[in-house]
């Protein structure tokens, strides 16, 4: 199993918005995301899981946020996340 950080706290056009690299899963890999605040208490945050689609644009999958921090993915693809709130919280990917 392979953990990045896919978005650290506070990087981007403003503290809360924040974009990572896009990433590639093979058939049969699978990556589960997690977010969490750090630093500040401030505990609302929110971001979007977006896939590449045939004609290079991107659709939104799924979203993680403070109620939901978890979720794994399955399958092959390019994705992206895109955190929308929070300027504190990171998003780690484990990979396996």
């Amino acid at each position: 199993m392979n953990v990045i950080n896919l978005i650290p706290a506070g990087v981007g056009e403003s503290a809360s918005e924040a974009q990572s690299a896009p990433f590639t899963l093979n058939a049969g890999s699978v990556v589960t995301l997690a977010g969490a605040p750090r630093g500040a208490p401030q505990t609302y945050w929110r971001a979007q899981i977006e896939r590449q689609m045939s004609d290079g644009a991107w659709d939104v999958m799924l979203e993680l946020s403070w109620a939901d921090p978890q979720v794994s993915l399955y399958g092959d693809g390019t994705y992206r996340v895109r955190r929308l709130a929070g300027g504190n919280c990171i998003i780690d990917g484990a990979f396996a």
